[in-house]
């Protein structure tokens, strides 16, 4: 379970679900300033990762709000955008916690399912609806400096990372295990957006791993506000 304190007041703050059904079982917790919350926001996701749910504070109280999402997927939450107005989150299938798992689990003839392509989605904080949503592949091949898509999980690079950056035009950074890449998105006014089929014409690498630490996989990703500057934080295997 998570504690939550105010440091000025060096109160503890409840979870006050008395009227509520949620879960309070949280298997991340992220504080957010989100427009239209004073203070930050609270986001968590439960234990399995399938329920994302915000949170706003009154007092020593955290109540829930009415933004929840419920999903057979995992719900990972990436980065706000538009100065906490869009929530990006991206689903992913329930056997990626578990490698073994998530390998056996790609043997499959069905290309066109999540299980070869990842779904990004950014979400209206205000109105609670995915405004637009992005497919991406899951698995590709990087030789050569060229990109391939590819549906062979066990011979290939993981979708690992993901974050997006907003200037004048869409940015999304993708991470796979040893190639960061950076897709420019143009302006659309389609819900759904696939960006698999296009993919490795428009990937553009920007940073890959070297053969002596090909063993270095971007985990996570974080942009500056002025989105001059990319943080990249590697796992190590």
């Amino acid at each position: 379970n998570w504690y939550v304190h105010n440091i000025d007041s060096e109160d503890e703050l409840h979870f006050n679900t008395k009227n509520y059904d949620y879960i309070t079982n949280f298997a991340k917790l992220r504080f957010y300033p989100v427009k239209g919350y004073e203070p930050n926001v609270i986001i968590t996701t439960s234990d399995d990762e399938q329920n994302l749910q915000l949170w706003k504070i009154e007092g020593n109280q955290i109540i829930p709000t009415s933004q929840h999402i419920s999903d057979s997927y995992h719900l990972h939450i990436c980065q706000l955008l538009n100065h906490g107005e869009k929530l990006v989150i991206w689903k992913k299938e329930v056997a990626d916690k578990d490698c073994n798992q998530h390998l056996k689990k790609f043997k499959t003839n069905d290309s066109d399912s999540l299980n070869h392509r990842c779904q990004i989605e950014i979400w209206n904080l205000d109105s609670w609806e995915c405004e637009q949503s992005f497919q991406v592949p899951k698995f590709i091949t990087y030789q050569n400096e060229h990109c391939s898509v590819t549906d062979d999980a066990e011979n290939s690079q993981t979708l690992v990372a993901v974050s997006f950056i907003r200037t004048d035009t869409l940015h999304m950074i993708l991470g796979y295990s040893t190639v960061l890449g950076i897709l420019q998105i143009a302006p659309s006014e389609s819900k759904e957006i696939n960006l698999v089929e296009k993919f490795e014409n428009s990937f553009q690498p920007i940073l890959q791993s070297g053969r002596d630490d090909w063993r270095k996989v971007p985990w996570h990703i974080e942009i500056s506000n002025d989105n001059q500057f990319i943080a990249i934080s590697f796992l190590t295997h």
